[in-house]
């Protein structure tokens, strides 16, 4: 009867030292998967390594669909473009050639500034806000749709303002090297994007040096759109103010605004 009762209490104990074994190494391994080291002694955490959306993945997968369409099906187009943002003439000579609005390429440009600057825009104010309710697939449809809107506004404006002024030759212009401008801010911009959702480069750094891309090619082009259209077709002085206040830094005025609202 003692040995009965002394098996039993051992089977007892040994059953109890499993479980309890079994909560340490579970214990253990939430806190490895949760960046904490395993060891009392350790006080540095483990650095864990997050894996990109893959919403975010999609949608570089499509830029770079819209990129390898471009360069195989409109090569000799996008060297004219790149000759028209650099050279004054080559502009008049593409909107004589054509409707740039409606070209195809055109359009697939204008997507791949689209999809690149909303990608930019929701990694940039996720550094600024990290609680904005809409980070992930939702804030870049967000920023999408808002900077299409806005494109599509300017667009619209500047139209009434070509036939109410009778310049409509002026506004092309505008409008095509406006569509100049975002090509190049989607070009310089779709490695840095590439580099802040795939990379552990300093973020802060990749978001700085995006700004200041986003920035220099604005003043770029205002300084182009001043020197083409006020000295060579003297284009009133007072048109231009009136275009740069309302439809260029308003906006950016009202974004702002809107961003730092909900800090």
């Amino acid at each position: 009867m003692s040995d009965s009762n002394t098996t039993l209490i051992d089977s007892l104990s040994l059953a109890k030292a499993k479980a309890q074994n079994f909560a340490d190494t579970y214990a253990k391994e939430s806190q490895i998967l949760n960046g904490v080291a395993a060891n009392p002694k350790e006080s540095k955490g483990i650095d864990r390594y997050e894996v990109s959306p893959f919403w975010e993945v999609g949608v570089i997968i499509l830029a770079l669909l819209v990129l390898a369409i471009l360069k195989r099906a409109f090569s000799k187009k996008l060297i004219q473009y790149s000759n028209a943002l650099i050279s004054n003439r080559f502009i008049g000579q593409l909107t004589r050639e054509e409707r740039s609005s409606e070209s195809i390429s055109v359009i697939l440009v204008e997507l791949l500034y689209f999809l690149i600057i909303a990608l930019f825009a929701n990694l940039l104010y996720k550094n600024i806000n990290p609680e904005f309710i809409l980070y992930g697939f939702e804030g870049f449809a967000l920023f999408m749709l808002v900077f299409m809107v806005l494109h599509l506004l300017k667009v619209f404006v500047n139209s009434l303002l070509g036939w109410l002024l009778d310049l409509q030759t002026v506004i092309t212009d505008f409008q095509f090297f406006n569509f100049l401008s975002h090509g190049a801010i989607a070009v310089f911009l779709f490695p840095i994007v590439i580099l802040l959702m795939f990379s552990h480069v300093n973020h802060q750094l990749l978001l700085l040096i995006g700004g200041l891309v986003i920035v220099a090619m604005y003043c770029y082009r205002l300084s182009r759109l001043a020197l083409r259209f006020w000295w060579e077709k003297r284009f009133l002085l007072k048109y231009f103010i009136l275009y740069i206040c309302g439809l260029e830094i308003l906006p950016v005025l009202v974004l702002a605004k809107i961003a730092f609202k909900t800090l």
